[in-house]
């Protein structure tokens, strides 16, 4: 369980976290109200997990389920003539594993493995900025410092590192950089395998209860050095919205001097992009752009070309004055009682990072915290969960 303090520094709200986060359910989020990432560790990387509203697998299969219960039917159970238990089967239907949201991929940097001992975490996020900042530190003086913005109109997320005290002295390996990227996406597994392995980690969720269903194709990575245009594509079963079927790509979009990128396809288990810098590099930047099916029914188009990531500093300056305009608009001072005063803008910050006019709300669940499944299938369960997201918000002027 991670431990979160608050600092109140020229008015700002900085959430602090002193330690590694190993889930992305814990961890620092960024979002533009349609695109959204979650912050988390392992022992040998700094890794953002995404979620997009409109990444759902929605097929919707009724063949098989019973005949929906009749006015008769209802009268009958009331008065004990009918099981209750039949009118419950009838009106669940046929458990399924969809419609369901779905994750979208992983980037990954991988700090320096194989340095003596573990690193000391610093991690920030500056609520009125939109920024996150991580640190890690190890006792022979090397450091990595991450930061880490989402662009506010762009689905577009930007990060930057830097690394310290890497010399002759402390540097190890092969002559590689001290910090290297990938992005991921892995294959979803059956509902049966993805089952026993939360069990085997202790987790518990009534997934078991889905039957066996064909799970989503393959992702697939590609990586064309020729139009410097490397992305992970994830396409899914036919749908009534989407006949082709939906799908989306995950572009990594990095200058074409500033390394080399190569793609990996595990077979049916993951799909992967590598970027590696040159050698004697202390510094670098990766920005992911996730673009679907939807984005383009709406007008947008397909990347298929080179796309020039812009310097960090400029998407962090669009995200500050989106930041600032939105905080603007209401402010929350609880000086005795600084837990409910950070519970307030944790909130808005959080329900800023995934609602916005005219993209997909969210399901039960932050979209950058899904698993492969989800429990209670992570939809619009019930009025209350569709309502509740936004409640408060009238009240604290964020329509």
């Amino acid at each position: 369980m991670s431990i979160l303090t608050v600092l109140f520094a020229a008015g700002l709200h900085v959430l602090r976290m002193d330690c590694p986060v190993t889930e992305p359910e814990e961890g620092f989020v960024l979002g533009n109200g349609d695109m959204s990432v979650s912050a988390y560790q392992s022992m040998d990387a700094v890794i953002f997990r995404f979620g997009k509203g409109d990444v759902w697998d929605r097929r919707i299969e009724t063949e098989k389920d019973p005949p929906p219960c009749t006015v008769r039917d209802y009268i009958d159970i009331a008065l004990g003539r009918k099981n209750k238990g039949d009118f419950t089967k009838r009106s669940n239907g046929v458990s399924k594993a969809y419609p369901m949201p779905k994750p979208v991929g992983e980037l990954k940097l991988h700090i320096p493995a194989n340095l003596p001992g573990h690193p000391e975490w610093r991690q920030r996020l500056f609520i009125e900025e939109g920024r996150i900042e991580i640190e890690a530190k190890w006792k022979n003086g090397v450091k990595v410092d991450v930061e880490a913005v989402m662009d506010p109109v762009r689905n577009e997320f930007s990060c930057r590192w830097k690394c310290a005290g890497w010399n002759d002295s402390t540097r190890l390996g092969r002559g590689e950089p001290p910090v290297f990227f990938t992005l991921e996406r892995e294959a979803d597994p059956s509902p049966r395998e993805f089952l026993s392995d939360v069990v085997s980690v202790g987790f518990s969720t009534p997934t078991g209860s889905y039957p066996e269903c064909e799970p989503l194709p393959p992702p697939v990575a590609v990586s064309d050095s020729s139009n410097f245009l490397h992305y992970i594509e994830q396409c899914f079963h036919s749908d009534n919205l989407f006949p082709e079927g939906f799908r989306y790509r995950m572009h990594l979009l990095v200058g074409k001097d500033s390394g080399r990128a190569n793609a990996v396809n595990a077979g049916s288990k993951r799909a992967m992009l590598r970027f590696f810098g040159w050698s004697r590099d202390i510094s670098g930047q990766a920005v992911v752009r996730v673009e679907t099916s939807r984005d383009v029914q709406k007008g947008a188009r397909w990347t298929e070309s080179y796309s020039r990531p812009e310097p960090f500093s400029r998407y962090a300056a669009r995200a500050k004055v989106a930041a600032e305009d939105y905080w603007s608009k209401s402010s929350f001072s609880l000086p005795g009682d600084p837990d409910l005063e950070r519970l307030w803008y944790s909130i808005y910050h959080a329900r800023r990072c995934i609602l916005k006019g005219g993209t997909v709300p969210p399901g039960l669940f932050f979209p950058s915290s899904l698993r492969h499944y989800s429990i209670w299938h992570g939809d619009y369960h019930s009025n209350y969960n569709m309502e509740s997201i936004y409640w408060g918000d009238f009240t604290a002027n964020h329509p």
